[in-house]
């Protein structure tokens, strides 16, 4: 149709018959804005940044009164001030726990900054330090909500704000988080926007290394020797000193062999002297629990042992040679991947690289352990010495006030957006329409059947009205909800998830040969041994020119073993991101097919209420404990490790301490199956149908305004249906599709609509 015969807008006027009593803004009125300008695209070459006034000029939220859900009396707040008022209370919440954990943390290390909260069994530290990142993984991802809460209020824009860009030919987002409206929002929303989102980086970077555990690692000496050893019996004191003669020795078994040079000072062994004294008051255990209680990758409850072995003959000595026995030494850049090689000794060639590793040979030991055999030396029994386990759990108290600042950060910002905004912002689907039934948009007349594809095509700044044809043509499209965002948006958010996924599966199958190797790890149920969170000698990564000493090993542990949870969060934006688009997409179309109430951030009427923003409670719940799970499971895929070495004799040994990160290959497993069915859930919601044809909106003001055209008489406070409005007769050429309380029509494909 010609655009000089467009129908006159008398023959649409009971669609139109509000559009006199829209508010003026700045003394002008929308509609005639419009029509005055010699050049409707005057302002595509200016700035189009909007400057909202301090106050709506009309308000979208009408006196508690109309609602007789509202009396006034209630003391907390409403609509979307209720949600931003939950997210301050949160924030400070978890600030408090933060403060006093701090204040305790601070009476316990002193000036240190770093200390420990208990010391003991490694499986209670195991369990303590589980439960807390799980604790915070659970106050992380509140923080992340309710910040991600207030920055979709912060760039949610209010009426007036949507009728000045409408008025320039530029549309907004509704109901979802936008990065588009950031450009039209005043500037110290945008300011408190991008610091709710700064604050955000250290809390993940830093927040899970308050806490973390230390394992204890004991050396120990282990002693060949008769049972008259233990009986006070002679042995050769030059072959054996004592560590502080003047005289080096390395303690040489060389009468089957072997040299075993493992320590680089004799200053850490045992005096063989006070061992023969000490040594009948430790414990006796036989083969099969000696070989039980040794065979780990760290021992924290024993230390020395004695093997009883049986007799030669023609040998002098009851004391037949000391095997020093480290996990960690000086200039190691890996830890010893036989942690216990001495129980498989006995093993022709087992030095050799195509020999099995000890671990996977233990258990044929253990079950022959009647058979036992040092080396050549049939074992009658062993003496352990047992020791009070030295396992911590450590806390960072530097790191815990880093947090606890960016924490103060958010609550200032949540908190004075919660108390102290006074707009009115367009939040969520039902916001809208409700605001644009009650007060049509001149400047989307007439185009009822147009969609966000339509505004998108028209440059910055042209009028609408003559950009778009008018009558518009009616014809029926399926869409499916992954249609409703942008291939742009899908491509990013699977693309961070592949990647993510490629680099947890990579670092996994990097390992599998290594632990394969050196450690007989061969399947699922080895995995699923080594546990979640654990640190195990295996599972420590050394030799990637990370520092493992020091105050920059620390600080190179943290970051590495943090960056996943700033990758998981940035995932979990955009995922989120996605998820609103459909849902809101999935809302929009049902009013095609239902007549439903609108939800909307202040109820009135018959009007439901919403804290969830966008996503409905049955989405939003399950995404959010989804992300904890996913955090917490993260946390114990790759974490802080540090090992603390004490001496044979009791003394801590920095130089065989080691602070670096440890990786869980079931924590990988579990986080890579959890994501992958979290990616399999979003594309299968993508699958499915939209209820029905309606034009697609897709959160753009326009589209919606342009549908949002109602007789007078249609109140907003009712339950809606979208369809073709009932025309007089006689009065109408075209028909005009819009929101109504009252019964409506389907439309008729291949039919104008105007």
């Amino acid at each position: 149709m010609d655009k000089t015969s467009r129908i006159p807008l008398s023959t649409l006027a009971p669609a139109y018959s509000r559009l006199s009593s829209i508010g003026t803004m700045d003394g002008d009125n929308p509609a005639s804005d419009i029509r005055s300008s010699k050049n409707p695209c005057e302002d595509e070459s200016r700035s189009v940044l909007l400057q909202p006034h301090d106050s709506d000029s009309y308000s979208d939220e009408p006196p508690d009164g109309d609602n007789p859900r509202h009396d006034g009396s209630s003391l907390w707040p409403k609509a979307w001030r209720f949600g931003a008022t939950l997210a301050s209370i949160t924030a400070a919440c978890v600030l408090l726990v933060n403060f006093v954990v701090a204040i305790w943390a601070y009476f316990k290390a002193g000036k240190q900054g770093n200390g420990h909260v208990y010391e003991g069994s490694c499986d209670d530290v195991d369990t303590a330090s589980i439960g807390i990142h799980l604790l915070i993984n659970v106050l992380s991802t509140l923080l992340l909500g309710g910040s991600q809460y207030l920055m979709q209020c912060l760039s949610a824009p209010t009426r007036t704000e949507i009728d000045q860009a409408h008025r320039r030919g530029v549309w907004l987002d509704i109901g979802q988080p936008s990065l588009r409206n950031l450009r039209y929002i005043r500037r110290w929303k945008l300011a408190m926007w991008i610091a709710l989102v700064l604050s955000s980086l250290p809390l993940h970077l830093f927040y899970n290394s308050v806490f973390y555990s230390s394992l204890a690692n004991n050396d120990y000496d282990v002693y060949i020797a008769t049972e008259k050893y233990l009986q006070g019996a002679a042995y050769n004191t030059s072959e054996f000193p004592s560590p502080g003669s003047d005289r080096y020795s390395h303690y040489d078994c060389s009468d089957d062999g072997y040299n075993n040079t493992y320590c680089g000072s004799a200053d850490w062994h045992t005096d063989p002297s006070s061992v023969q004294e000490e040594a009948p008051q430790w414990d006796r255990l036989e083969n099969k629990e000696c070989i039980q209680a040794y065979a780990q990758d760290f021992l924290a409850d024993r230390r020395n042992i004695v093997l009883v072995v049986e007799e030669v003959n023609n040998h002098t000595s009851s004391l037949y040679g000391v095997d020093p026995y480290r996990l960690i030494g000086d200039g190691y850049d890996t830890i010893n991947p036989e942690p216990y090689y001495w129980i498989c000794s006995h093993q022709y060639g087992y030095w050799k690289e195509d020999y099995p590793p000890c671990s996977d040979t233990v258990g044929d030991i253990e079950a022959d352990a009647s058979n036992w055999h040092y080396y050549v030396r049939r074992i009658r029994y062993c003496q352990s010495e047992r020791v009070d386990p030295k396992c911590r759990l450590n806390f960072n108290l530097p790191i815990l006030g880093i947090v606890i600042i960016f924490n103060a950060v958010k609550l200032v910002c949540m908190a004075y957006v919660a108390y102290r905004m006074r707009d009115k912002p367009i939040i969520t689907l039902g916001d809208a329409i409700s605001s644009f039934i009650r007060m049509p948009d001149a400047a989307t007349r007439s185009i009822c059947l147009a969609t966000r594809t339509h505004f998108k095509r028209c440059r910055k700044g042209e009028d609408w009205s003559q950009a778009i044809e008018t009558p518009m043509t009616y014809r029926p499209k399926k869409m499916r909800w992954m249609q409703t965002a942008s291939a742009q948006h899908w491509l990013i958010t699977v693309s961070l998830f592949v990647f993510a996924l490629g680099a947890v599966l990579g670092l996994l199958g990097y390992s599998v040969p290594h632990l394969k190797t050196s450690n007989g790890v061969t399947g699922i149920s080895s995995f699923w041994n080594l546990g979640l969170g654990k640190t195990r000698s295996a599972t420590m990564i050394m030799g990637w020119s990370i520092p493992t000493s020091g105050d920059s090993a620390l600080i190179s542990a943290i970051l590495v073993a943090n960056s996943p949870q700033l990758i998981l969060s940035v995932i979990y934006v955009f995922f989120n991101s996605l998820c609103t688009r459909m849902l809101l997409a999935r809302e929009w179309s049902s009013f095609a097919r239902h007549r439903k109430a609108l939800r909307v951030s202040n109820p009135r009427g018959e009007q439901r209420s919403t804290y969830f923003l966008q996503v409905p409670y049955r989405f939003g719940a399950p995404l959010m404990l989804y992300s904890m799970l996913l955090h917490w499971l993260v946390s114990q895929s790759i974490f802080l490790a540090k090992v603390d070495t004490w001496s044979s004799v009791g003394l801590l040994v920095q130089s065989e301490s080691v602070t670096t990160c440890g990786f869980s290959p079931m924590g990988m497993i579990l986080t890579a199956i959890v994501a992958a069915c979290l990616v399999l859930t979003g594309v299968g919601m993508g699958l499915r149908q939209l209820d029905s044809d309606m034009p697609f909106a897709g959160g753009c003001s326009a589209a919606i305004s342009a549908a949002c055209h109602a007789p007078e008489k249609i109140s907003e406070k009712l339950p809606l249906q979208w369809g073709v409005l009932p025309t007089d007769e006689t009065s109408g050429l075209v028909g005009h599709c819009s929101f109504s309380s009252d019964d409506v029509d389907a439309p008729v494909p291949e039919t104008p609509y105007a």
